[in-house]
This record gives structure tokens, sequence and C-alpha cells, in this order.
């Protein structure tokens, strides 16, 4: 049920109409296939309307199958978790560029992770410096693939760091060092086994919200918007199928499967060629951040990778209005869920 229609003055609702605003489905779990219209005479409804009443309904179809399909106890949980209240809720981004850096500075969220893959050592240095200017905690994000005897693991000694590999997490160890996705956690024994290593650890997007609330604690993160690094390679993508421009520095491409899907590629070229394969449409959940808090981590990651200004403000503001319990429009078209409800449905 929703809003009640009204006697139209001039133009009522065409079939065609609510057809267009209830058909809509993007950046949910379901497909709607089908649609049965009644109406009697000409009645005027606003399309706002109509859009509250698809939401509602999708989201309630949504509850309800999780409740049914909800785990009655969960085999990997021993204890309980410990967790303080929304009010610890923290917002930090990855940043690839110096434009998203711009915007993420004047929306002052919690934290920010410089790459090191994008930025230089005396960049990394100035951009730091700025943020601490501006009360923003800071930190490197080291490189997705790693040789060890090239890399200088003493680098960066002494500052937060978020890594992306054992070797990493080996040589960083403390309270400083913060675990990304690559050291992937998807249940409490491996989470007690990464935090006794790393001060934070990233829970799995492999996993369900519904398997991670036995997991998630307040110092842990989780990947609430971005494209997700799917595939690390030596293998020159560039070499393959254009031409190879060893040294030429960094370069995004946009690859499709066979399915015409987009997947976005990302080319480091210098010392230590690699490319490091994305998913092509980023994870959107802040229109769910119910979902996102049922996990119990206190952190939200907001990975940036091509985003330009205005894409980063977007984002950024979607997502500090629902760490604040606000309302926020549904997904974007051309985002994903993960798999934050696959087990449910």
């Amino acid at each position: 049920t929703g809003a009640n229609t009204e006697a139209a003055l001039e133009k009522g609702l065409s079939e065609e109409s609510i057809r267009r605003s209830l058909s809509r489905s993007g950046g949910t779990s379901f497909s709607i296939d089908q649609i049965e219209i009644k109406t009697e005479g000409s009645v005027f409804l606003p399309v706002s309307a109509l859009n509250d009443l698809r939401r509602k309904a999708l989201s309630e179809l949504e509850e309800a199958l999780c409740a049914r399909n909800q785990h009655p106890f969960d085999p990997l949980a021993r204890g309980s978790v410990q967790r303080q209240g929304e009010a610890g809720l923290r917002l930090e981004a990855v940043v690839s560029t110096k434009e998203q850096w711009q915007v993420i500075k004047e929306h002052k969220i919690d934290h920010v992770w410089f790459r090191s893959e994008r930025f230089s050592k005396p960049q990394i240095e100035a951009l730091m410096e700025e943020a601490r200017t501006e009360g923003i905690r800071c930190g490197v994000s080291l490189p997705y693939f790693d040789l060890r005897e090239k890399w200088n693991h003493t680098e960066y000694q002494g500052i937060p760091v978020l890594v992306h590999g054992l070797g990493q997490l080996g040589a960083y160890q403390s309270e400083e060092v913060s675990c990304d996705l690559q050291i992937p956690v998807m249940n409490r024994t491996a989470a007690e086994l990464v935090r006794s290593y790393a001060g934070s650890l990233t829970l799995s997007v492999e996993s369900s919200a519904d398997e991670l609330s036995h997991v998630g604690t307040q110092t842990d993160a989780i990947i609430a918007y971005g494209k997700i690094p799917v595939m690390t390679t030596r293998q020159c993508l560039r070499k393959e199928g254009i031409a190879c421009h060893h040294g030429a520095g960094d370069r995004i491409l946009t690859l499709k499967d066979r399915k015409g899907e987009p997947w976005t590629a990302e080319l480091h070229c210098g010392a230590d060629c690699y490319n490091v394969l994305y998913t092509g449409r980023p994870i959107w959940m802040a229109d769910r951040s119910k979902a996102l808090k049922k996990t119990g981590a206190g952190i939200w990651r907001l990975m940036f990778l091509d985003e330009d200004a205005a894409a980063t403000a977007k984002v950024l503001q979607a997502y500090q209005d629902a760490a604040k319990g606000m309302y926020v429009q549904e997904a974007p078209e051309n985002t994903i869920r993960g798999q934050f409800f696959k087990p449910c449905i």
C-alpha cells in the first residue's frame, strides 16, 4: 500500500507511465518481468509516490526472503563479538588522484589512504601533511603487487599503512597496519589470526551481511563502495592486446567480456610491470546501510579508482548521509550489490 490516488483534473496516469515507474529494479537483487495494472477511471498519482511504492515493496520482499532463509546458528561463531554503537562509525577513502583528494578534503571524512602506486613518495608526504592540517587521519596504501626484494618495506615505517599481502603484513605488523581484501577474512578464526598481526582488517566481499554479522567489530572495515580488484597479474594486457609501452606509466583501460560486461584494468608500467583487473561496476550500498551495519564493521571504506570530481562528491555525500541514518536515493545505474544479499535470495 502507498499514497492514495486522486481524480485527475486534466491528464491522468497512463498505463505506460505506471509500468515504466514500477518496472525499474536497478541496484536490487530482483528482476521485474511482469506487471498487472488495473485502474478505474482517470486518476492521478505523483511519479515519486509510484517510485516509493516500488522501493518499499522490493525492500520488504528482500527482508522477508532473508528472514526466511536466515541460518538458525553460525557454526563459525565462538563467543560473542564486542561492539560499540553506531556513533563510532567511520568513513575512510582510498585515493587514486589529486582531483579526488580535493573533493574528499572538502567533505572532511575520517581517514584517507593515498595509493603509493599512483603517487610518488614526495607527493604522498605533501598530501599527508595537507591531510593532517585539515584534521584528517591518513596513511599509505601499499602496492597490490609486491616483489619483496625490490620493494623497500621500511620506507613507510612509523605511519599507518594499508597492506595487500602477507609479505607486507609480516614486514609492517603493528597497530598502525590495516589489512585489505587480499588478506581474506570470512570467519571468526581468520579474523582472530589477522588481528594478532594488525590493528584492523577488511571483511571479505565474498560473504553476505548475515554471515559477516558474526565476525565484524568496530575496528574492522567493509568495502561499502568501489570497484573490487579481482585479479593481479604480470601478464601484460597491453602487450598481449595492443602494444607494449614499457615505462610509459599507469593507464586505465576498459575491457569487455563475451557478454559485453565491462571490466576495468589498471596497468602499471615501470620497474615492476603488472596489471590489476577490477569489476567494471562499483559496489554501491549507501541506500542499504542496514546491511552494512549488520556486518558489525565500524569502518566503511570507499575505494576511488577512476572517478572524477563530480562522481567522487556524489559518492561521499551519499555515504555521509547513510552513516547518519538519513534517506539515500536508490543505487545509480551501472552499480552492483556484491554478495551482501546473495545467500538470502
